[in-house]
């Protein structure tokens, strides 16, 4: 029997006998191989040990039910065979990030954070995924102008609806960019992240290029600034699902890495190769970006407040941080130095999003609003919340770095996991026509 086709095997077995836990001898007998012969080819043959890939795999399964049925946590920790619901809930923290009880309240996590089985396609190509090595490059300062498209998290869709989606994506560019000026240009595919997508896996992906373009109003523009970043040059633009099951099952933990900064950027090399460019760094290694001069270690705790509020749409063109902060800053600077958030709970505060009750979508991030608290008025009221507390100080592009690094780069360390709400902006001082001071709160809860 062929390598692929026993590990294939041994991989449908186990989903099978879950939430029941095979032994490694019996697994061994199962496919007629010895022990450790079997355990060195899963692991040339998948990039994980088979126990890391059991323990990924019960947990998924745990998490799913966690999320779609009444069954109690221990009674799920009993069921997937953990000495005590404790060792579950570590076991589930390391690999989630998240806690079995913060799952029951968020169900909808389930979905993105599950791995998902071994497939007969990830085993062959695995072995050419495998061989690529990851390349450190310094990425110029890129102007990039696209057509921006929101993605469900990639294990909601199979991997032909979403290359659909994404072809679709592409050929609406081609229409649009029909008649733009002729020139040598590069083409990336930009992924990035939206407020939505801890909860529920939703983000937002443009199909762009550098170069001079007429205007459109479907097009946005992207200003990513130099950085340094790994290059994946992939055999394939068919290889880029499995890829990311390596990336994120194999690769990113066996180097004890993580991704620290978006975009990625995907670009089609001589109509073959695909090049995927990452921001990585080692977990507890990096730079704290210099706008970010403290973040508070006590949660801040804000009551339910009332008040009247004003809302402001942001334009979907202001994809970037730092452009939502700009076009901000400009429509409220009457507002902004009145910001204030007194002891008594009393001012004027700006949040950033959208209406709670509505879906949790990549819509959020484009709405804003002027809340002046106040107890004769009950027209808006602000829920009772916890908020991460920072304090800011640089350019709005240095700024809107230190929000993107709390969100993204030091949120899986803390002991706090973000959560659906406003987040609030109590305090703006510009101190000259550049630099600001700003405090920030980013609704969480603890893990």
């Amino acid at each position: 029997m062929q390598r692929i086709e026993w590990v294939k095997k041994l991989a449908d077995f186990i989903e099978e006998t879950l939430p029941s836990i095979c032994s490694m001898d019996q697994l061994s007998t199962y496919i007629n191989i010895s022990k450790a012969h079997m355990q060195r080819q899963f692991k040339m043959a998948t990039g994980l040990s088979i126990g890391h890939y059991i323990r990924n795999r019960r947990l998924s399964r745990a998490a799913i039910e966690i999320a779609t049925t009444d069954k109690r946590i221990i009674d799920v920790a009993m069921d997937y065979d953990f000495e005590s619901q404790e060792a579950f809930g570590r076991a589930f923290r390391k690999l989630f990030g998240i806690t079995p009880k913060n799952l029951k309240k968020h169900p909808a996590l389930a979905n993105y954070l599950s791995t998902l089985p071994l497939t007969l396609k990830y085993l062959q190509r695995f072995p050419e995924i495998q061989k690529v090595v990851p390349q450190k490059v310094t990425m110029e300062a890129l102007h990039l102008n696209g057509l921006p498209q929101r993605y469900k998290a990639y294990q909601l869709e199979t991997k032909t609806q979403f290359t659909h989606s994404i072809l679709d994506m592409w050929n609406r560019f081609e229409q649009i960019s029909a008649d733009w000026p002729t020139q040598e240009r590069r083409y990336f595919t930009v992924e990035g992240r939206n407020a939505c997508s801890f909860e529920n896996g939703e983000f937002t992906m443009m199909a762009m290029s550098t170069g001079e373009v007429n205007p459109h109003p479907e097009l946005v523009s992207l200003d990513l600034s130099a950085r340094d970043m790994v290059c994946f040059a992939l055999p394939s633009s068919e290889d880029a699902t499995e890829f990311l099951t390596y990336l994120y099952s194999a690769y990113l933990p066996d180097n004890n890495l993580h991704v620290n900064r978006m975009p990625i950027l995907w670009e089609l090399v001589n109509n073959s190769e695909l090049h995927c460019y990452i921001s990585l760094a080692q977990w507890q290694e990096g730079t704290t970006p210099k706008a970010l001069q403290k973040l508070h270690s006590t949660l801040f705790q804000l009551p339910t407040i009332q008040g009247t509020s004003e809302h402001q749409a942001i334009p979907h063109t202001q994809h970037q941080t730092v452009q939502r902060l700009e076009y901000l800053f400009e429509y409220w600077q009457e507002q902004l130095p009145t910001l204030n958030l007194e002891a008594n709970n009393q001012g004027t505060l700006l949040l950033l999003g959208d209406d709670l009750n509505k879906p949790f979508t990549p819509e959020f991030d484009f709405h804003s609003a002027l809340l002046s608290i106040s107890d004769q008025s009950t027209s808006f009221s602000l829920s009772k919340a916890s908020y991460l507390d920072a304090s800011l100080v640089g350019t709005l592009s240095e700024i809107a770095e230190a929000i993107e690094h709390i969100k993204y780069w030091m949120m899986p360390e803390l002991p706090f996991y973000p959560v659906h709400g406003y987040e609030i902006i109590p305090h703006v001082k510009r101190l000259n026509s550049s630099t600001y001071q700003v405090r920030y709160l980013l609704p969480v809860k603890k893990r």
